[in-house]
């Protein structure tokens, strides 16, 4: 995933594939809390930035959609699309204590990050809505890529178990809080994490882009059905989020 190069110093804009011209800002002036924009409307958060040399930076970032973390490096004097402060993207889901949660952290981003939740432990880390926690985001770290292994870590984390990767990032399930507990009180230490070595290797890439690459049928459009929001449109005029052309296509 990356950002278009047709930029606009005048008027500080960027223009984004799939998206249009949007705000942008040069990236000495980016700080951490700020949230990036790339091609097809990938949103990223910075969470560290540092000095890789005296004409880049290092940026850390974590995804909006799956609470990865990922870095690069940018030209000190390039234009981002900086997304403004009042438009920024909360990041993973909003779920409820009584759900299951699947959540991410990220080594630099400090937090823990719900990607997905349900009903279920299969609700939470398979369903559309769970950035497909099981499929995707554990084969990213090393933690799954085959039934077994999916299942293994699942069942290992539906107990209770935090897995950590290789690479830092840790994963976990949240179980429904009980009625009776569903109060203001200090949130209880994490389990001990189980540290798990692997070699991971991937690239930022959003989701239509990995649609793209792998020549499922269709395109990704801003949808006037949606309120303007990205839809991956099928040949036949049929809409899917991201998430379920994921599913459909990559899974």
């Amino acid at each position: 995933m990356r950002q278009n190069t047709d930029t606009d110093v005048v008027t500080a804009t960027i223009h984004l594939q799939g998206i249009g011209r949007v705000p942008a800002a040069q990236a000495s002036k980016l700080k951490v809390g700020d949230q990036l924009m790339y091609n097809y409307g990938g949103i990223y958060q910075i969470t560290k930035i540092e000095d890789a040399t005296p004409k880049f930076f290092l940026i850390f970032e974590v995804s909006a959609e799956t609470g990865e973390e990922h870095s690069g490096r940018v030209k000190k004097d390039r234009l981002v699309a900086r997304v403004p402060e009042a438009s920024r993207r909360r990041l993973g889901h909003d779920a409820p204590t009584t759900d299951y949660r699947a959540q991410v952290y990220a080594p630099q981003g400090k937090t823990w990050i719900t990607v997905g939740h349900g009903a279920t432990v299969e609700d939470a880390t398979q369903g559309y809505k769970a950035a497909h926690f099981s499929s995707s985001i554990l084969r990213n770290h090393g933690l799954g890529g085959s039934y077994d292994a999916n299942k293994a870590s699942i069942k290992a984390m539906a107990n209770g178990e935090t897995l950590t990767a290789a690479d830092g990032h840790r994963f976990r399930v949240l179980a429904p809080t009980p009625a009776h507990q569903r109060t203001a009180t200090p949130a209880a230490a994490p389990a001990a994490a189980r540290a798990v070595t692997v070699t991971t290797g991937f690239t930022r890439k959003s989701i239509p882009t990995r649609l793209r690459e792998s020549g499922a049928p269709g395109r990704m459009v801003n949808s006037e059905a949606a309120g303007g929001a990205l839809r991956w449109r099928l040949p036949n005029g049929k809409e899917l989020t991201p998430g379920e052309a994921e599913k459909l296509f990559l899974a």
